[in-house]
């Protein structure tokens, strides 16, 4: 097996600074604008385009994170026991305009599944989604409305996202 690293520590800063722009212009409330990181990296790409969006705009976006684990399908999950994470949404989501947040779009299963759990909460104005990569093998009719980049690739390969909060590093790699 060979991985390869195919996008460094500032194309994926230029992701999250393209992706921070889009959402800021695309959004016509800031007030009622909320970022929910999808879990395990969603969380830490919200935090970074809120953090881009107040210094370029001096506006706070409220951040949560979500749990989808119960709402994959079997097949989804690794090893034989389910790792539950906390999902910590601190606001209501009533009226607001929610941006789900995934570090990649594959089959769109996640977004699928994001979306299940979101209809626990309170129902918000629009849901959107953001990925820093869009592999576009979707099984699913799910597209994002905000995109870093589009790589498309077999779906037989593995992409692996590492952020510098969660592995020490910001990369994306590729093995086949």
């Amino acid at each position: 097996m060979t991985t390869d690293t195919v996008i460094n520590e500032s194309v994926i800063s230029n992701y999250v600074s393209k992706l921070s722009e889009e959402i800021y212009v695309d959004c016509n409330d800031h007030n009622q604008l909320v970022l929910i990181g999808v879990l395990p990296l969603g969380p830490v790409i919200a935090e970074r385009i809120a953090h881009q969006i107040k210094k370029n705009h001096e506006i706070d976006i409220m951040t949560g994170q979500l749990d989808i684990t119960i709402f994959l399908n079997p097949d989804q999950l690794k090893g034989p026991f389910i790792d539950l994470h906390q999902t910590d949404i601190p606001f209501s989501l009533k009226n607001k305009h929610v941006v789900l947040i995934q570090e990649i779009l594959t089959t769109g299963l996640k977004a699928k599944a994001a979306l299940n759990a979101l209809s626990d909460f309170d129902s918000p104005k629009d849901i959107k989604l953001a990925t820093l990569i869009d592999r576009n093998n979707r099984k699913f009719p799910i597209y994002a409305n905000y995109v870093g980049e589009i790589i498309e690739s077999n779906i037989e390969e593995t992409m692996s996202v590492e952020l510098l909060e969660v592995n020490g590093t910001d990369q994306i790699t590729i093995s086949s």
